[in-house]
């Protein structure tokens, strides 16, 4: 029997074209305004210059538990 997605997962899903393209900051200010946590996980290796870097960001997401990254761009 599959669980049913924690709310985090759900959000992240019904909302996953909102947060396409957004800046890192935007991102996580739509997630947090839901009521879920962000934690930056990984900046990315390419990283070129404090510009570029929101392209390549990992979130990961939680309402009581981890649920996995998301990308913010």
């Amino acid at each position: 029997m599959e669980c049913p997605p924690t709310r985090a997962e759900a959000w992240l899903e019904e909302h996953e074209g909102d947060l396409a393209g957004l800046p890192t900051a935007d991102a996580i200010a739509l997630i947090e305004s839901a009521g879920l946590r962000v934690r930056v996980l990984d900046r990315g290796a390419r990283l070129l210059s404090p510009e570029t870097w929101d392209d390549r960001v990992n979130l990961r997401v939680t309402d009581d538990a981890v649920v996995g990254a998301v990308s913010a761009g």
